[in-house]
């Protein structure tokens, strides 16, 4: 099939980001970025572990990631993709997503995502409640409707 394939070009998502070591960092990505417990989560899987118990690592992981995160808020510009008009907001983790479907017990995270539009839909958990977060991850297992205004899907254009 790979032989037959069509060409397809596809815009990379850009995340820009402040932290310790560099006041205007960057990273490039096609599937999604993560800042803080998402980031803190991807770190922590190691390659030999991933394979040898699959996604069985990734439930004990998030389940140690939210026991042990602090959730501590950090803030986040971006510009709306309708409005073009920029926001800043205060959030705990943002997570940018380029794919609507990441399969597994996930199913659809980030309904409107597609590597086809030149924008980022992102995840903005603008809380710091374990509680919430566990709600969110139940409601997305169970097909639920799992936004609200502590968790917000975000159409944008940058982040």
């Amino acid at each position: 099939m790979l032989l037959a394939a069509t060409t397809v070009q596809v815009p990379v998502g850009h995340i820009i980001y402040r932290d310790a070591q560099c006041d205007k960092c960057s990273h490039y990505f096609t599937v999604a970025a993560g800042v803080s417990a998402d980031a803190h989560f991807m770190s922590r899987l190691d390659l030999w572990l991933k394979r040898r118990f699959g996604y069985a690592l990734y439930m004990v992981e998030g389940l140690r990631v939210l026991a042990t995160h602090s959730f501590s808020l950090l803030k986040a510009a971006y510009v709306a993709h309708e409005s073009h008009k920029s926001r800043e907001e205060e959030v705990s983790q943002l997570l940018a997503v380029r794919i609507r479907e990441f399969g597994g017990i996930l199913h659809t995270l980030a309904p409107g995502a597609t590597l086809h539009k030149d924008r980022l839909c992102s995840v903005a958990f603008k809380t710091h409640s374990r509680l919430q977060y566990l709600g969110f991850i139940l409601a997305i297992i169970c097909k639920r409707k799992a936004y609200s205004h502590k968790i917000e899907l975000l159409d944008a254009v940058t982040v």
